[in-house]
């Protein structure tokens, strides 16, 4: 009897500890999030389980180049620009958000969140990829109406330039041909010149110093 007790003791621990550890812990990630340099940017993540936690822990990993760096304060990357979620939002809210301060463009990258509950299991993200941009980049989809009218402006301006550079080459190129052409006119118009010689009288009719008075 107290052997047989025994078995079922041993029974029905094996089974309620693979019971608990075969639940799934589901854990759900935005594609990505954009948020510009120098700026803060809260990288959201949930996650669902069967059962309730009491107790847990999740944890943040940014995947570069086939390695992983671990999102915290421990790390000299993200050291001084990192936080939290709260411990009752964890477990209430079941949210394990982070979020990142001062962002420099070497943050950007894929972002992978962990979240583990002792009584039912672990999970983990699909991950999330960051995007840092410019401050003074705009953040409009390609099919934004104002990056149309951007568009049309920027086409007007350069036809109108177009068509200014072709008039003043038109203008310079007449101003050049009047002034290639003025010297030629004065030449014809010019009149002939005397010849120094000529007197009052012709060559042949001067009177001659030696004729008889």
């Amino acid at each position: 009897m107290p052997c047989t007790q025994l078995k079922c003791i041993l029974l029905s621990e094996i089974v309620l500890h693979t019971g608990c550890w075969a639940q799934e812990v589901r854990v759900s990630q935005p594609g990505s999030v954009r948020a510009p340099e120098g700026g803060s940017v809260t990288l959201p993540c949930r996650y669902n389980s069967s059962r309730p936690a009491a107790l847990g822990s999740y944890r943040w990993v940014k995947e570069e180049a086939g390695a992983r760096l671990e999102v915290s304060d421990a790390t000299l990357q993200f050291r001084g620009r990192v936080n939290g979620t709260p411990s009752r939002s964890f477990l209430q809210d079941r949210r394990a958000d982070v979020r990142l301060r001062d962002l420099r463009p070497y943050d950007a990258g894929t972002y992978r969140c962990w979240v583990k509950i002792p009584t039912v299991g672990e999970g983990e993200g699909n991950g999330t990829r960051l995007l840092v941009v410019k401050a003074d980049t705009p953040s409009l989809p390609p099919d934004s109406p104002a990056l149309g009218t951007l568009g049309l402006w920027l086409g007007t301006a350069v036809g109108v330039a177009f068509g200014v550079a072709v008039l003043l080459w038109i203008c310079r190129k007449r101003r050049k041909d009047r002034r290639d052409a003025r010297p030629r006119t004065e030449a014809l118009v010019q009149p002939p010149r005397c010849p120094t010689d000529v007197g009052p009288f012709p060559p042949h009719s001067r009177p001659s110093s030696s004729a008889p008075l």
